[in-house]
């Protein structure tokens, strides 16, 4: 059995673990503590005195802010299915790694409110439109042509990791003139890497960022996927085969909130707390307010305040389509991908005090959010 794919993959992922930063808070860590509601719109942020809004003795959370942040970190770091619809047959293995870039959509100040590099007003650090991630995955085919794949997912500029499996059923492969089709199906959940970590030692850490602590209490999200793809393989001299694909992909997300401390400044749970309801990943068929408190039977078919049927969101929300080529030479493979995901639809109002007025438009326009990427694969098949 050859061993040197499990060999460059293990290799793959402990490089990754090592360069994954995990002394103290990144610029890609999240700190949900900003995502409270606050009193008449005020900066929490800012120089002024600034009170979080109250339900008695209650810090109340933004709930929207929050479901809009892990919807999109869920889209960033859920499994990627990277490559054609055939598979490397019964025998075959494969490692790879790859690196991919993300388009968010910043403006929404959800991003400012939580990300460390913006919610810190000593830093000053805007909230750029763009992520990137690093994927290491180990590919073993089997049988009736399935193929199976474990590996990692890490944000870069963060502490957090994603680790997962994916899998993939060809339903028709290497048929005369028929392309190849096969559908798919991935998991995964995000870690956090170096912990246990050191509390803040001094005031200059404290300001710097959350408290290295908080890190796995942050962010516990769980993504689940499912599509389908198509491709077609051509031989190129006898010694080149190129693969073009296309493939449609839906993200589900389960977020499960953490308890936020109110001080951002040391984020150490000790002081006044909050929560969110957690995002779930059943909510894109009944809602996300289904079965909660003050919620009723309605609310788990049509959605508050537009009375359009909650099961609309599973074509409406995280689908994602993407197209690439494969280049295979001997046990060598590159390939390129593009992907566009489209996360929800946006009512956009000037009269908001959010609003961004060089993408002016229409009172109460609809408009999508949507998240652009592209990933360049390199690895080797056996």
């Amino acid at each position: 059995m050859p061993k040197t794919p499990w060999v460059v993959g293990l290799f793959g992922l402990a490089l990754l673990l090592a360069a994954a930063p995990a002394a103290r808070a990144y610029p890609n860590d999240v700190d949900f503590s900003g995502l409270a509601r606050w009193q008449d719109g005020c900066d929490p942020f800012g120089k002024t005195p600034c009170e979080p809004l109250r339900d008695g003795a209650r810090t109340l959370p933004d709930q929207k802010a929050f479901d809009g942040i892990v919807e999109e970190l869920g889209v960033v770091m859920a499994p990627r299915d990277v490559g054609p619809a055939s598979t490397g047959g019964q025998s075959g293995f494969g490692a790879a790694v790859e690196v991919s870039v993300h388009r968010i959509n910043n403006q929404h100040n959800y991003w400012a409110r939580s990300l460390e590099r913006s919610a810190r007003k000593d830093n000053q650090d805007a909230v750029y439109p763009a992520m990137g991630t690093t994927q290491v995955w180990l590919k073993k085919g089997l049988p009736y042509s399935f193929q199976v794949a474990a590996g990692g997912t890490y944000l870069l500029e963060s502490r957090v990791m994603a680790l997962g499996a994916q899998g993939k059923w060809t339903l028709n492969e290497g048929f005369f003139w028929l392309p190849d089709v096969a559908l798919t199906l991935g998991a995964n959940k995000t870690v956090c890497l170096g912990l246990p970590s050191l509390p803040p030692t001094s005031d200059g850490e404290r300001t710097a960022g959350t408290a290295a602590t908080s890190c796995a209490n942050d962010l516990d999200l769980f993504t689940v996927t499912a599509g389908a793809v198509v491709s077609k393989t051509f031989a190129l001299l006898g010694m080149v085969t190129i693969t073009p694909y296309a493939g449609w992909q839906k993200v589900f997300v389960h977020a499960f909130s953490p308890y936020v401390d109110q001080d951002e400044t040391t984020n150490d749970r000790t002081g006044e707390t909050f929560r969110f309801r957690d995002y779930k990943v059943w909510g894109d068929f009944v809602g996300q307010d289904c079965g909660e408190a003050g919620s009723t039977t309605q609310d788990c078919f049509l959605e508050r305040g537009t009375n359009m049927p909650q099961i609309l969101n599973v074509i409406g929300r995280r689908n994602k389509l993407y197209a690439g080529v494969r280049v295979n030479f001997s046990i060598l493979e590159a390939t390129l991908q593009a992907e566009a995901t489209h996360i929800r639809g946006t009512r956009w109002d000037i009269g908001s005090p959010s609003f961004v007025g060089q993408n002016a438009r229409l009172t109460g326009v609809v408009t999508p959010d949507w998240h652009m990427g592209g990933t360049f694969r390199v690895g080797l098949l056996f």
